[in-house]
């Protein structure tokens, strides 16, 4: 039993009677997951970019059905991509088994469901983009965090929101408000709701792990409303650069 315990996986898998073939399809499997994953959100906020910003193609639910298109395209062409270049790695073509419209779909809706909840979010403090312009300035924002390899996006995107909001001549205070009030509904408050499901499910267990469970609360609240505290400070400097209003006539 020691040897096996120190024994490789492979080794371990034969002892089991599972082949080592079987070991690396697992492993296949698990890699085309994450790499499905990454191909599905990148191809989802493209899409989403290139509908909401270029110029003319109509109203916000014409745009939704461009986006939905290109994200399902997207995927289909990124993930045949990824399998010709990965055929020189022993996992490049487990993506082929991935249902790729339907990835294509999901993260459509996952995008979509984001740029709804900024436009309503931003709403509830007196913030009207309108769906076009909320899209241009949250998927703006979400491709900056995302290429700045900050988790969050915190300060980058933040500061494309910002820069969004002045553009289209909001009110620093009102910007800051809306950015702070779509920072704690899309990202603190699921985050609590989440860590309460475990918190209640993992009390049960022992009294040592409800006092850990404390403990770790209490940091992640302080650690959350910190971040919160930063992305605001961050925010501050950004409220003296000259913004470009609209002329009114």
């Amino acid at each position: 039993m020691d040897q096996l315990r120190l024994a490789g996986p492979n080794r371990r898998a034969r002892v089991a009677g599972v082949g080592v073939p079987t070991v690396r399809a697992e492993r296949g499997r698990d890699h085309a997951g994450v790499r499905g994953h990454g191909i599905g959100s990148a191809s989802g906020l493209m899409a989403w970019i290139v509908a909401v910003w270029t110029p003319g193609l109509g109203p916000v639910w014409v745009r939704a059905a461009v986006a939905l298109g290109l994200s399902v395209g997207l995927c289909e062409w990124l993930s045949r991509l990824a399998v010709r270049l990965g055929r020189f790695h022993r996992f490049g073509s487990d993506l082929a088994g991935i249902p790729i419209a339907r990835l294509g779909c999901v993260t459509f809706a996952d995008w979509g469901l984001t740029l709804l909840s900024f436009w309503l979010l931003a709403r509830s403090v007196g913030v009207d983009l309108g769906g076009i312009g909320a899209g241009r300035t949250v998927f703006t924002g979400q491709f900056a965090g995302l290429i700045s390899m900050i988790p969050g996006g915190l300060g980058s995107a933040d500061a494309v929101w910002f820069k969004g909001f002045a553009l289209m001549g909001v009110d620093h205070e009102l910007a800051a408000a809306a950015i702070l009030m779509f920072r704690g509904g899309f990202y603190l408050l699921p985050w609590l709701a989440a860590l309460g499901v475990i918190y209640t499910a993992l009390a049960s267990w022992s009294a040592p792990l409800r006092r850990w469970q404390r403990r770790v609360v209490a940091g992640a609240v302080a650690l959350n409303a910190a971040l919160l505290l930063a992305s605001a400070a961050m925010i501050d400097p950004i409220a003296q650069m000259p913004s470009q209003r609209p002329e009114t006539r």
